[in-house]
């Protein structure tokens, strides 16, 4: 299953992304910053109030967990 982590480079998306990969779910991550965005995890740069890159980053994916603040 493909899964979109939002806040994946903060405390409790980190986790969440590192316990998705260990099952063997394929991640991306939607991101602000591109070099926080761990090297082995596809990333989409944007952020979760700019509609247009959280549509790109769902494209393909199955499910959300949603772990970011605003």
């Amino acid at each position: 299953m493909r899964v979109l982590v939002t806040g994946g480079s903060g405390f409790v998306g980190s986790h969440s992304v590192k316990a998705l990969v260990e099952h063997g779910h394929d991640v991306r991550l939607l991101v602000r910053s591109p070099g926080k965005a761990p090297g082995d995890v596809a990333h989409v740069v944007g952020d979760v109030t700019d509609r247009d890159a959280v549509h790109r980053a769902l494209e393909g994916c199955d499910a959300v967990l949603h772990a970011a603040n605003v």
